[in-house]
């Protein structure tokens, strides 16, 4: 009496896994067109297909909502270009490149761009990037005095960097990888007008 709970849900276990995969399979109908960026079953936008087929540009916006620089923003754009070839997942990654640029109120400025790609069978990767900009901002405290509290100092901190990396994987699906990675940074503080008394509110 008691096995037979127990081989009811043996089977049943695999009719369910049945069940579940044949569902996937047929909500996997190929979209083309803005159908690509919409669930077809409640009609709201969704970008789960676009990234699971990976073929294109995604535009990223970007929000400055930061007081000490102001309000701002700006833009980054992802290229996604598929592989052919399977990773270790069972699945492509994409090799995806991106570029960028981002201003504010009081001139603070960003731009990037940089790339992450595979070769050779997914064996050899590699990430490049560069960026510059320049943040404006205002200091105060400079001295022992209590006024100094109240005495600002504009400044500049201009800055570039750039990064190139390449790993080798050892073996086909190794967990093992040798690889060379160069960073490079500098920033560099620069005044930008003379000191400044804060208002009574503490605005410049």
């Amino acid at each position: 009496m008691r096995t037979v709970p127990a081989f009811a849900q043996l089977i049943s276990e695999p009719l369910r896994g049945v069940e579940i995969v044949s569902e996937a399979a047929g909500t996997d109908v190929k979209r083309e067109g803005s159908a690509r960026f919409f669930d077809p079953k409640d009609g709201q936008f969704d970008l789960s297909y676009f990234l699971e087929n990976p073929r294109g540009f995604l535009p990223i916006p970007i929000v400055v909502t930061e007081p000490a620089v102001g309000y701002g923003g700006g833009v980054a754009g992802m290229f996604l270009r598929p592989r052919r070839e399977a990773g270790d997942e069972g699945w492509a990654r994409p090799d995806i490149s991106g570029v960028g640029a981002f201003g504010t109120q009081n001139g603070t400025w960003g731009a990037f761009a940089g790339d992450a790609s595979r070769w050779v069978d997914g064996r050899l990767r590699t990430q490049v990037g560069v960026g510059a900009g320049q943040f404006n901002l205002d200091f105060f405290g400079l001295g022992s005095a209590p006024t100094s509290l109240d005495e600002g100092v504009r400044y500049s901190l201009q800055f570039t960097g750039a990064l190139a990396q390449a790993n080798w994987q050892l073996a086909p699906k190794s967990p093992w990888a040798v690889g060379l990675r160069y960073v490079y940074a500098n920033v560099e503080p620069k005044p930008r007008d003379p000191p400044f008394r804060a208002s009574p509110t503490g605005c410049a």
